[in-house]
């Protein structure tokens, strides 16, 4: 048996939630009993971070961070209770740096599908076209896991663009 980190009320090891308060005893899955008792946090590789002075979570300001691209990673860069933790500040950078990386393949993406159908007169279009779907599903898909990783508390690194964050 051990306490609860938000209202100290007895809880069992294996219990995921404490019965009196709501508080998750998971490290970066927030409740609304965290929420509004906002307490140091740890993210699932150990490092701690501690809650916002605007009551807004760590975690959820890193997920919020990817919500509209580059702007939005921006606004969380520079906003002050959000600039100085480093667990939202790598995932605001990411997320500009995926957003701009996403626009750069998207246009080459394009230029080279307009260059091979002039080549071909249109002729294989119906081949460019799925795998135009399947790119744009596969961006979405990756941008959504990267909002679900923040949110969880992990630091998840985009290859190659992880580093530069």
């Amino acid at each position: 048996m051990s306490s609860c980190t938000n209202c100290g009320a007895v809880v069992a090891d294996i219990s995921a939630f404490c019965g009196k308060c709501g508080s998750s005893r998971i490290p970066g899955v927030v409740t609304a009993a965290d929420i509004a008792a906002p307490q140091n946090r740890e993210t699932r590789d150990g490092a701690k971070v501690a809650g916002s002075s605007s009551g807004l979570p760590p975690n959820i300001a890193a997920a919020l961070s990817y919500a509209f691209g580059a702007p939005s990673g921006a606004l969380f860069l520079f906003l002050e209770p959000f600039r100085s933790n480093a667990f939202v500040r790598f995932h605001a950078l990411q997320s500009i740096f995926f957003t701009v990386a996403s626009a750069i393949f998207a246009i080459t993406w394009t230029i080279a599908t307009e260059v091979f159908e002039a080549i071909t007169g249109g002729f294989l279009i119906t081949l460019i076209i799925p795998i135009d779907g399947l790119l744009m599903l596969a961006g979405i898909g990756y941008w959504v896991s990267l909002m679900y990783r923040a949110c969880a508390g992990d630091q998840y690194q985009v290859p190659i663009l992880g580093r530069l964050a």
